[in-house]
């Protein structure tokens, strides 16, 4: 009977720190739940920007970007593609949402990749904005979530990936 009160309180907290990130941030587990966040509001603003830049297809490079943002529009899911940076799948989302380059359709691409070289194989490439969330850490050097958006036109698959070490 105490293991099972023990284990109900304990569980009871976490569900609700979880559920209610002030109760997190007051009991300083901010940094547990802090990957749990804003995904909502990044989803609206990465669509709003392919809405606003008419994208034929929303196109992300990280399994986990996409999994949030599927998550997030599943009522209505949009175009989405997953690029295969590797030349390789090695992710679910690569396999269900593969890049298939269609003539004269642009792409929005939703990335935390800071160097395009990866993306030498589209002729052009404009910067549309970026999408943020406070999470109040860092990754890659960067303010965490800074989830880049470009679009993507002009895809010639027999460029050459030049990238520089």
């Amino acid at each position: 009977p105490a293991s099972l009160g023990l284990h109900s309180s304990v569980g009871l907290l976490f569900t609700v720190v979880l559920l209610n990130f002030v109760v997190a941030d007051s009991l300083n587990l901010s940094n547990s739940v802090k990957r749990l966040r804003g995904w909502d509001v990044q989803a609206a603003q990465i669509l709003g920007t392919a809405q606003v830049e008419k994208a034929d297809a929303i196109l992300f490079d990280e399994r986990e970007i996409a999994a949030h943002m599927v998550w997030e529009w599943q009522q209505e899911l949009p175009q989405i593609m997953v690029y295969d940076l590797n030349g390789r799948p090695d992710n679910t989302y690569e396999y269900e949402f593969p890049f298939i380059y269609e003539q004269g359709k642009q792409y929005l691409l939703a990335t935390q990749v800071q160097d395009l070289c990866l993306y030498n194989k589209f002729t052009d490439i404009k910067s549309v904005g970026t999408s943020f969330v406070d999470l109040k850490a860092s990754r890659h050097g960067r303010p965490e979530r800074t989830i880049d958006l470009y679009i993507l036109s002009g895809f010639d698959p027999s460029r050459p990936v030049e990238c520089s070490e």
